[in-house]
């Protein structure tokens, strides 16, 4: 999650110059130069207008490998991530784009990636390309769920929401033995137990602490 902290100059208004969320777009629309280099407090890079494969290359050279620095997707930024193999390394992947029609550019970053949402989508895509990002310890899905069991190699997630989902029962989490918190956000009604888990699974998922959230769609 996001932290706005952001340095303040002695009349006390923020400097946003220095703050901590680099929006490409909206700095270039106040005159600010986008490009310029990020501060130390800055552990976002976010692009919200459509970008060519140039541009997203600008984007990784700003970005510098900067491991704590999430990268964001809004609006139209682009329709897949094939711009990815520009960022190596890359661990933080906020996706909210509702052109992107294809996720396989997720291979460029499937040694790294420890945090990937995907949010705000209209196409139903396949999780295939998620499953080969074996690193994720978060993972966050609105209305995806297409593949979903393929996500079984993901054993290292502790960290799962689901928006939207239309699972029957929570059994497709089974493979994730790390879980330590779940939400499901406007479901359909769904099976709260753990069909087919072994008695001694049921008493360590319940040992944690799960956080279970489900509202009526």
């Amino acid at each position: 999650m996001m932290t706005h902290s952001a340095s303040t100059n002695a009349s006390g208004s923020t400097d946003p110059r220095l703050k901590s969320a680099r929006n490409i777009d909206n700095d270039t629309t106040l005159g600010l130069d986008p490009w310029r280099p990020l501060s130390e407090p800055c552990n976002s890079i976010c692009v919200q207008k459509p970008k060519n494969d140039l541009d997203m290359r600008q984007v990784s050279e700003l970005w510098n490998g900067r491991h704590d620095i999430e990268l964001r997707l809004l609006g139209y930024a682009a329709p897949d991530l094939e711009f990815l193999r520009y960022f190596p390394g890359l661990k933080r992947l906020d996706v909210q784009v509702p052109i992107i029609r294809d996720i396989d550019g997720l291979r460029h970053v499937a040694d790294s990636l420890k945090e990937f949402s995907l949010a705000n989508t209209t196409a139903r895509l396949s999780l295939r390309p998620v499953a080969s990002c074996v690193q994720l310890e978060s993972l966050h899905l609105q209305r995806q769920q297409r593949d979903f069991g393929e996500l079984r190699s993901l054993t290292g997630l502790r960290h799962v929401g689901l928006s939207g989902a239309a699972l029957p029962d929570l059994s497709p989490l089974l493979p994730f033995a790390d879980l330590r918190s779940l939400f499901l956000g406007f479901c359909k009604p769904l099976d709260l137990g753990f069909s087919g888990a072994s008695p001694d699974w049921k008493r360590s998922i319940s040992s944690r602490s799960i956080i279970c959230a489900i509202f009526p769609r």
